[in-house]
């Protein structure tokens, strides 16, 4: 399912730094991230340490610093670009589905 082209921003070496000063993995910081910014997140695991892992980024604490780090790692990527919401038919177009 992962595209050719597609970022992996676990790799990031910025991301394992802000990682390292927290003590827990970069996959930690992502989620913790995603839900300062009251974005919904959905991680998929079965593993039940990971499950932990996942549940404990809720108390992880990101300062100024890390979210200004953790921001510039944008690079315009959609994992998910929404071109299943432009089959035949359909009043949307890629160029018209995000507001940007």
């Amino acid at each position: 399912m992962k595209k050719q082209n597609e970022p992996t921003l676990l790799n990031a070496p910025e991301l394992a730094t802000i990682a390292e000063k927290h003590s827990i993995s970069p996959a930690q910081i992502l989620l913790a991230w995603a839900l300062k910014r009251k974005t919904i997140v959905i991680p998929k695991s079965v593993n039940p340490e990971r499950l932990k892992e996942n549940l404990a980024a809720t108390d992880v604490q990101l300062d100024e610093k890390d979210i200004l780090a953790i921001n510039r790692l944008d690079r315009g990527y959609r994992y998910v670009n929404g071109a299943f919401f432009t089959k035949n038919g359909s009043p949307y177009t890629m160029r018209t589905i995000w507001d940007e």
